[in-house]
Order: C-alpha cells, then structure tokens, then sequence
C-alpha cells in the first residue's frame, strides 16, 4: 500500500507534496519531518492531524485539542472529533478548518485492499436493530446534500420544499409533507435505536453523513 500527501497553501499558493513513509504529523508547527499548515493561523494546531500507515490502511487521527476534521472520501463525509481515529482504504481528502480559511489536505491511497459491501433493501444503524428504509433515502440524500456540495446548495440543509422540488426532477413524485414526515420518522427511529437526542435536522443529517448511512454517492444519485 502506498500513501502519499498533497496540500496547496490558500495564502502562498505553494504546493506541498509528500510521500507517507510509517507515520506523518500535519499543523501550524509538527516537527522536521512534517508538513506545515497554516504556519502563522494560530488557530490551527501545533499538530493538527497525524496518519499513519499500517498493514492495509491509513489511519487518521485528530490530534487537535479544539477542533473537529472533516474527512471525505466516495463513500460520504466523516466528521473526526478531537481525539478520534478514523480508518480508511482509499484516497481522502482532510478539511482542517480555520477561522479565516479552510486548509485542505489531499491523501492518496494506493493498493489497500478493499472490503465487499452487502446489498440489501434496508439500511442497519449502527448494530442496533432498526432499519432505515430505502423509500426514505432520497429525502434523506436531500437533506445531506449541503454537506457534500456546500458551494451548490449552501451551508444549512435544504428546505423540504427544495427537496421536494429537486426530487421531482427525477422523477420521483414526493410532497413536502411528505419529506417532512420522512425525516421526522428517521429521527424518532434513530432516537429510539440509539438512545441519542437528535436536536434538529443539521443534527440528523451530520448523525447519518458521519456513520455512513448517506454517502456523497448516494447524494449523486439524486442531486
């Protein structure tokens, strides 16, 4: 498996790019060896985000003390909290935010062996048992699709007008009564599998982009 690294700085536009050997530190001061982002942004950390390869993935880890990462790969976005590890086997791209900019890191991934997804006409949460029905995931692929295409759709999650607009586009016949009460019973069904309080649709949406449920695919397959 090969791992490399690529990152264009948004101020001095000057262009990054490192091969991963055993592990590698990113941020605004992460030693000799490491690739400095946002050296004068004091809101990045010192070291922002470590990967290190092993057998057959690249593990990310979030070494900051205050800020989340965004990492998005083909199969959605994952939201990587101070202190998290997340695994991957293929190519992703690392979001660290900043006050005034937003630090992109490009990961390539090469070589990893990739694990078969199962088919089936419903969708597991998280190991309890309760499934997401597939009727329901256009409405909820609308309702992530901000997430995935921020400059597309804006920062908040679409209306349920919007959704329903855009639904009918492909054909897909659905009211926005009707998207209201399908994210309504997905986040009743959520609460009740999980024990979690989910507070409001960026809520859901964020739960159901960062454990995988809706995946960039998905969204592309209807918006």
């Amino acid at each position: 498996m090969e791992c490399n690294v690529s990152f264009l700085d948004p101020l001095t536009r000057h262009q990054s790019d490192l091969v991963i050997g055993k592990k590698l530190s990113i941020g605004r001061k992460p030693g000799a060896s490491g690739l400095v982002v946002g050296s004068t942004d004091n809101y990045v950390s010192s070291i922002a985000v470590e990967l290190s390869k092993k057998v057959d993935e690249l593990v990310i880890w979030n070494r900051s003390s205050h800020s989340e990462l965004d990492i998005r790969t083909q199969k959605g976005l994952r939201v990587l909290f101070p202190d998290e590890k997340f695994s991957v086997r293929e190519s992703a791209t690392i979001i660290i935010p900043s006050k005034d900019f937003s630090y992109k890191i490009e990961v390539g991934v090469v070589g990893a062996p990739q694990i078969r997804e199962s088919t089936s006409d419903t969708r597991r949460l998280d190991g309890h048992d309760l499934s997401l029905a597939e009727e329901r995931i256009p409405t909820l692929c609308g309702l992530c699709a901000s997430y995935f295409y921020p400059k597309k759709y804006g920062v908040a999650p679409l209306t349920a007008n919007e959704i329903a607009e855009k639904l009918s586009k492909v054909a897909l016949d659905v009211t926005a009564k009707a998207v209201n009460n399908k994210i309504q019973r997905t986040r009743e069904q959520v609460e009740e599998a999980t024990g979690l309080y989910i507070e409001d649709r960026e809520g859901l949406a964020q739960y159901l982009i960062r454990k995988g449920h809706i995946t960039k695919a998905m969204v592309d397959k209807y918006f």
